[in-house]
């Protein structure tokens, strides 16, 4: 059975306040993870995107990920600013530049990804009414508050 869409038209995202409340909590109690936070916060990549992200996709040196097959069954590019270049030269050590980038974190067979620790860390903060997806609408909106253009920012709406 196929999943259903994400719905889109939610308009929920992390607040400054939050933002600042889940890397203290991070920090504290799951460093490894910021790494996965600032890409998400970053890039505005998909979920499946990130985790399936395999080193091969990113080049440091030019500031680019090519997702091979995006949602939409063609290539796409995600340019990388400064802070998700920083959180992939984090993740370098753990593979040095082979395979999957977040392997290392998503070993065991127990693991339920980031859903999880993430839904967890949620939790603990009383933050309410957030997904991952809700990660991408961060990205997006903090891109139109410094007043781009929302046509211009790829790969945030549509079913």
């Amino acid at each position: 059975m196929p999943l259903p869409n994400e719905n889109n038209a939610r308009d929920r995202y992390l607040t400054d306040i939050e933002d600042t409340a889940f890397r203290v909590y991070l920090a504290e109690h799951h460093p490894e993870r910021l790494p996965e936070i600032d890409i998400a916060l970053h890039t505005g990549m998909r979920r499946g995107e990130q985790f399936g992200c395999e080193w091969s996709w990113v080049d440091l040196d030019k500031c680019i990920l090519t997702v091979p097959r995006s949602k939409h069954g063609e290539k796409r590019y995600v340019y990388l600013n400064d802070a998700a270049v920083a959180a992939f030269r984090a993740l370098w050590q753990f593979s040095q530049g082979s395979g999957k980038v977040f392997a290392h974190l998503y070993r065991a067979g127990d693991t339920k990804g980031a859903r999880e620790w993430f839904g967890n860390a949620l939790a603990k903060l009383k933050i309410t009414n957030f997904r991952w997806h809700d990660l991408q609408h961060t990205f997006a909106s903090r891109l139109v508050m410094k007043g781009i253009d929302i046509r211009t920012v790829p790969g945030i709406d549509g079913p």
